[in-house]
C-alpha cells in the first residue's frame, strides 16, 4: 500500500513539473529561498551542534506549480556534509488563499549507504492573498526506512504572524508516530518557537526554539539560529525531510 501511495505522489509531482516546465517562460513566475542555519542541541545534560543549508526552487504557471528541494546536513563531530535531502512538491492554488499539494522526497544518509522515502499531502493558508499577514500551513506525511519496516505517521501544523512590515512571529507543533508498521505508538513531537527578521533586500534572519515532547526526555531543546534569502515569491512550503522536522536530532 505504501509503494502505491509514494508511486501517485511522485506521479503527480512530475506531471505538475511537465506542465510548468512546457509553458512559455515568459508565463512562468519563479521564485525561491536559501538559507544557512546553525542548531544548538540539548539533552540529558550533553549536547550536539548541526549545520545545515537547505534551498527550494518554485515555478508556476497559473495555479498550477512545483517546487523543488534540496539541502544538506552535517555533525559538528567532523562526519561532514554527507546527509542530502531531495524533495519535490506538485501544488495547485485552489483561490489566492487556499494552497494545496502533495510532495515526494528522498534523505540520502551518509553517502548513499542508507536512504528513506516521506511523502504526503499539505496546504496553505493565507487570509487575505499574497497582502496577508497571517500563515498557516498543515501537513499529513509518512516517513518510510526504504529497507526495514520502520517508519512514521505525521502530522505537522505552523503559522506566522507579521506584527510589522519586517518583523514575523513564527510557532509549529509536529506530532509523530514512530515504530514498525501497524506499531506505530512511540511519540515524538516538537514544539516550535521563534521570530524573523525580514530585510527589505529578501535578506532575512530567524532564531527559533524548539521543544523535544518523547517519553523518557527531561527538558530536551535546540536552538537555531538561521540566516537566508528569499527571491521572487519565495517557497509555498516549508521542507519535509528529518531533520528539517527534527532539527537537532
Amino acid at each position: 500500500m505504501g509503494n502505491i501511495i509514494k508511486t501517485a505522489f511522485l506521479a503527480s509531482a512530475a506531471i505538475a513539473a511537465l506542465l510548468v516546465t512546457s509553458a512559455n517562460a515568459q508565463s512562468v513566475a519563479f521564485g525561491g529561498d536559501v538559507s544557512a542555519s546553525y542548531v544548538s542541541r540539548s539533552y540529558g545534560g550533553g549536547g550536539e551542534d548541526r549545520y545545515q543549508f537547505n534551498g527550494s526552487v518554485v515555478a508556476g504557471f497559473g495555479a498550477f506549480g512545483a517546487q523543488v528541494d534540496l539541502g544538506t546536513q552535517s555533525y559538528a563531530d567532523g562526519d561532514g556534509f554527507d546527509n542530502m535531502t531531495y524533495a519535490i512538491h506538485a501544488f495547485y492554488a485552489v483561490n489566492p488563499a487556499l494552497t494545496i499539494g502533495a510532495y515526494f522526497g528522498v534523505d540520502d544518509w551518509a553517502a548513499g549507504s542508507s536512504d528513506d522515502d516521506y511523502f504526503g499531502i499539505e496546504a496553505k493558508f493565507t487570509p487575505g492573498g499574497s497582502a496577508s499577514r497571517i500563515e498557516v500551513e498543515a501537513f499529513v506525511g509518512w516517513y518510510e526506512d526504504i529497507v526495514s519496516d520502520y517508519g512514521a505517521n505525521l502530522i505537522g501544523l505552523s503559522g506566522s504572524y507579521a506584527i510589522t512590515d519586517n518583523i514575523d512571529l513564527f510557532g509549529g507543533y509536529l506530532m509523530g508516530n514512530w515504530g514498525t508498521s501497524g506499531n506505530r505508538v512511540n511519540s515524538y513531537d516538537v514544539l516550535t518557537a521563534g521570530a524573523a527578521y525580514n530585510f527589505d533586500t529578501g535578506l532575512y534572519v530567524a532564531a527559533a526554539y524548539q521543544s523535544y515532547v518523547y517519553p523518557g526526555s527531561s527538558g530536551d531543546y535546540t536552538l537555531q539560529l538561521q540566516v537566508g534569502y528569499q527571491f521572487g515569491g519565495g517557497q509555498v512550503f516549508g521542507g519535509r525531510s528529518y531533520y528539517t522536522l527534527y532539527p537537532g536530532d
